[in-house]
């Protein structure tokens, strides 16, 4: 009995688990932000690109040391006046090996043949170019099923999006604006067609006084733990069977070239 609550709890535990969802928001804007989340903690995600570190600034009172004319530095001191030591005198040259006699060299050119030979009978291991195309395919074919899956629970929620369209002229400004809405309004039914959406706001509106365009997009995207196990699962077994029904077909297409 007791065997059986530890079970039931530890699967009522793997179910609580998998029923959070993991967060990726999104802000763009003057600055584009990341932050990803999951059983209520964020993580900020930066992926700006650092520069490389500025050399230190040397104190006002300090001198920088004054390079020669010729562009080559001066020897300290001390190793100007010391005569050079027998350690950094090179070491005499040593007499060129011997040439290889006659017979090495024979066998050498009867390996070099031999291997040319194996080469030239032996079939091309790698694909055609037709053989990669129908095997992306496949595999495309194979991993759709788990992607349209996956896609079909992914959620984009608090979609909130503040658009002001302007340009150096009146008449710009509407083509604009008009060109905008279609774009803006045609994403958002073609994403609420593919997977679930929720829009709190969207304005786009004309500016026909300042003449700078600015926007502002935020969202967030949710998936289910449990979602993201069974789709990922779907997708790696299909996959691994794929590159498993790939393999007996080039290992029976070998004997055939080599008995022609």
């Amino acid at each position: 009995m007791t065997a059986l609550w530890i079970i039931g709890g530890i699967l009522a535990f793997l179910g609580l688990v998998l029923s959070f969802s993991l967060v990726l928001g999104v802000e763009i804007g003057e600055e584009t932000r990341f932050w990803a989340g999951a059983f209520g903690f964020r993580y900020q995600l930066d992926f700006s690109e650092k520069g490389p570190k500025k050399e230190e600034e040397r104190p006002p009172g300090e001198k920088q040391p004054e390079s020669p004319p010729d562009g080559k530095k001066k020897p300290p001191p001390d190793q100007a006046k010391k005569p050079p030591s027998k350690e950094t005198v090179s070491p005499p040259r040593r007499p060129p090996p011997a040439a290889p006699p006659k017979t090495a060299k024979k066998q050498e050119r009867e390996k070099l043949r031999e291997e040319g030979r194996r080469l030239t009978q032996e079939p091309p291991s790698e694909r055609t170019f037709g053989e990669t195309v129908e095997f992306a395919l496949r595999m495309a074919k194979a991993v759709l099923p788990g992607t349209r899956y996956l896609l079909s629970h992914l959620r984009i929620t608090r979609m909130q999006a503040a658009i002001s369209i302007a340009t150096d002229s009146a008449d710009r400004t509407a083509i604009a604006y008009g060109a905008a809405c279609t774009a803006v309004y045609n994403l958002l039914a073609l994403l609420d067609g593919l997977l679930t959406l929720k829009v709190r706001s969207i304005d786009i509106q004309p500016d026909f006084i300042t003449g700078e365009s600015r926007y502002h997009i935020s969202f967030r995207v949710k998936l289910r733990l449990a979602c993201l196990l069974w789709g990922g699962l779907r997708i790696l077994f299909q996959a691994v069977r794929v590159l498993i029904d790939k393999k007996p077909q080039r290992s029976k297409a070998r004997p055939t070239q080599e008995s022609r």
